[in-house]
């Protein structure tokens, strides 16, 4: 692993290393074709924007992101991740 210090990467970048890993791991595994290509491609992508009235009287429109990739096992877990950086 490098240990080179490396500009902040987006949530698309993040996904891209995701997608990676998983062909990666996918050489290791017996999961056929057809799995793999479910897990690369979400069940649902739910978008919100938010208002919030800030101290200064200013209105700030906050975006928010929850994507649902597998609920095979049950409800899926509730996360949050907020950064001004963070796009779908």
């Amino acid at each position: 692993m490098d240990a080179t210090p490396t500009s902040p990467t987006t949530s698309s970048d993040l996904f891209e290393v995701a997608l990676g890993r998983l062909t990666e791991a996918s050489e290791y595994s017996d999961a056929n074709e057809e799995t793999l290509q479910r897990l690369r491609h979400p069940i649902a992508v739910h978008q919100v924007s938010i208002p919030v009235r800030m101290d200064d009287g200013t209105l700030k429109i906050f975006d928010g992101y929850r994507v649902r990739h597998n609920d095979v096992l049950g409800p899926t877990k509730e996360g949050l991740r907020y950064h001004p950086k963070v796009d779908l």
